[in-house]
């Protein structure tokens, strides 16, 4: 069984706990529910675990849209450079190196950052999935987990049949994972996969109903290129060939969009696509805009949020990406009420649950248990006149408690499901060996 048998099953009372509108509740969760938010406590209540939250704000977990997990590895490895060639000189050649078990030992890393973050959701794409998918459900945590196109120097009969292995090894991984584990269909992005493959990626993602994941609309040399090639911008290309599909409207989760233009915005929003906004990532890569916020909400595309890999970010955490995605926003288009406190958390939490078909998002009854404890004496979110914009603006170091579908994982800023000094010394050994192994 890959789900970790030692993870709590029994139900949880987290009593008198401060909600984000500054009123008192307690909060029943069995199984993997949330049954009750009440000032009152339900006859038998008090069975199972109980949370004192008194000085604890509970909000719905993060959701992290769009990374590359096991790149935890190489945090810190190749900054500081020109996104091409950190990618042709760096990234690619230690990537062609990596082994299935540093994939694991790499993401059970990520997940570790992620879940102390109060991230238990995360979108993932990335070699070896099955092995990523293993690591989060061993820790207790959703993940969306790419099967994985790549075409380049491949016949379109091999790139099929290795994403076919992928899918078919990362939905065994899921069949055991208390549906915490979902495969999606991942072509990388329009200059590494053929024609001919992204149609085939839509029509399996369309015929198994699962979610697709795509890079999109990068930079402005994918844009030229594409533009120069197929004679059409990037969103409009896929749109030509066929690779929007009304089947799959709703299900598409595109990363990055900093180069869609209003025609792109309206094809997107035509099949209710999601934009996995990734601020911090773009501008380290310095990718030379930035996402027109506006454009996309009202052609009726839901921005959710990511932080790309830590190779290109070097944190996983939502905290620093909401408070950048909202600076950046009042920066670039010279605007300070331009995505404002509320509206950017809603990108981590309930837009990212909406983009990945979870009733998740909210501390309410009938949604998933997916929720996070904030310590109100951390002093990150001290004083509390805006709760809110504490969240955005200002909190660090302050989830104190994770649930993750009713699970508790996460207890007094510790992990409680495995020894995190194991996890980071693991992680710490597989890093120095692949870099020391690359020159």
């Amino acid at each position: 069984m890959i789900f970790n048998e030692l993870i709590s099953m029994e139900p949880i009372l987290i009593k008198n706990a401060l909600l984000k509108n500054k009123k008192r509740a307690n909060i029943i969760i069995d199984g993997n529910k949330i049954v009750a938010v009440s000032n009152s406590l339900h006859k038998g209540a008090k069975r199972g675990r109980i949370i004192e939250a008194s000085n604890k704000l509970a909000i719905p977990s993060f959701i992290n849209a769009h990374t590359h997990a096991a790149m935890s590895l190489l945090k810190g490895y190749a900054d500081d450079m020109p996104l091409q060639e950190w990618l042709s000189k760096k990234i690619w050649p230690i990537e062609a190196k990596l082994k299935e078990k540093d994939i694991y030992i790499g993401t059970k890393f990520a997940c570790l950052e992620m879940l102390k973050n109060g991230i238990t959701c995360f979108n993932d794409m990335y070699w070896y999935p099955w092995k990523a998918a293993e690591a989060s459900a061993e820790l207790g945590m959703r993940g969306f987990i790419g099967a994985l196109f790549l075409s380049i120097g491949k016949s379109k009969e091999q790139a099929i049949r290795e994403f076919k292995k992928q899918f078919k090894r990362i939905k065994a991984v899921a069949k055991n994972s208390n549906n915490l584990i979902r495969p999606t269909v991942a072509p990388h992005a329009i200059y590494t996969v053929d024609r001919e493959i992204l149609i085939f990626a839509a029509e399996f993602a369309a015929k198994h109903d699962v979610l697709l994941h795509m890079h999109l609309n990068e930079t402005k040399e994918e844009v030229d290129g594409c533009i120069k090639e197929h004679n059409a911008r990037p969103a409009e290309y896929l749109h030509k060939i066929g690779f929007l599909r009304n089947e799959l409207s709703g299900k598409y989760i595109f990363a990055h969009g900093v180069w869609l233009n209003e025609q792109e915005a309206a094809l997107l929003g035509k099949y209710r696509a999601s934009v996995a906004h990734c601020p911090i990532s773009n501008m380290k890569l310095a990718v030379g805009s930035a996402l027109n916020f506006n454009l996309l909400v009202s052609n009726n595309i839901n921005v959710v949020l990511g932080t790309d890999g830590n190779a290109s970010n070097n944190s996983l955490n939502m905290f620093q990406e909401m408070k950048i995605a909202a600076l950046l926003q009042k920066f670039y288009y010279n605007d300070p009420t331009k995505l404002n406190a509320s509206q950017t958390f809603q990108l981590a939490t309930y837009n990212a649950a909406n983009a990945f078909k979870l009733k998740a998002g909210k501390v309410a009854e009938g949604y998933l248990a997916d929720i996070i404890l904030i310590d109100l004496n951390a002093i990150s979110m001290v004083p509390s006149h805006n709760l809110i914009s504490n969240l955005v603006y200002s909190a660090q170091n302050s989830v104190r408690e994770v649930i993750c579908n009713g699970r508790l994982l996460v207890e007094n800023y510790k992990l409680i499901i495995e020894k995190e000094e194991k996890i980071i010394n693991e992680a710490r050994k597989t890093a120095e060996r692949i870099v020391s192994n690359s020159f």
